[in-house]
């Protein structure tokens, strides 16, 4: 057998690997160019930007995150918060621990525990482990919510069936 030879699984991994990253590059491009039709939407080209701001929810993610970072663009919260909310409004679980991290940590944003567990309650409905974890834990405090053990259990068991290891 050739010892350079590649088996099946990993050229599947490989390829899985590539296209991810092709499927993450083509969000960062898109939300690069909402920046740009955003920075113009003020210039009266309102008409591109109008028809990005309704595309992919991953792009709006990513423009979110340039705003929150300063990339390529004016660092500014609010517009950070509007495409995260946007984003998570669609389902995007990353901006939906995004907005809840900011929301509980409150040190970008005033702190809103009652905001911080609602992102993170449609997270975990949609069966993410990790927000699964944050809200259980949330509960277990009473942070933003009235205080359930019976509820923390219940999401700390979710998280755990997942395989979480501090749940």
């Amino acid at each position: 057998m050739n010892s350079n030879a590649v088996s099946p699984a990993a050229l599947n991994l490989k390829r899985n690997g590539i296209l991810h990253v092709m499927r993450v590059g083509k969000s960062l491009v898109l939300a690069l160019l909402l920046a740009v039709f955003v920075s113009k939407a003020g210039q009266g080209e309102t008409s591109k930007f109008d028809r990005l701001e309704a595309y992919d929810p991953e792009s709006q993610f990513y423009l979110g995150k340039m705003y929150i970072d300063g990339l390529g663009v004016e660092a500014d919260i609010a517009e950070a918060l509007y495409w995260f909310e946007r984003a998570a409004e669609s389902g995007q679980l990353a901006a939906q621990l995004t907005l809840g991290q900011l929301f509980r940590e409150g040190d970008l944003v005033d702190k809103d525990n009652a905001r911080a567990s609602q992102w993170y309650r449609l997270a975990a409905e949609a069966g993410d482990p990790n927000e699964q974890f944050e809200l259980g834990d949330m509960y277990i405090k009473g942070e933003g919510l009235t205080k359930d053990p019976e509820e923390a259990v219940k999401w700390f068991h979710l998280a755990a069936e997942q395989g979480l290891a501090n749940a």
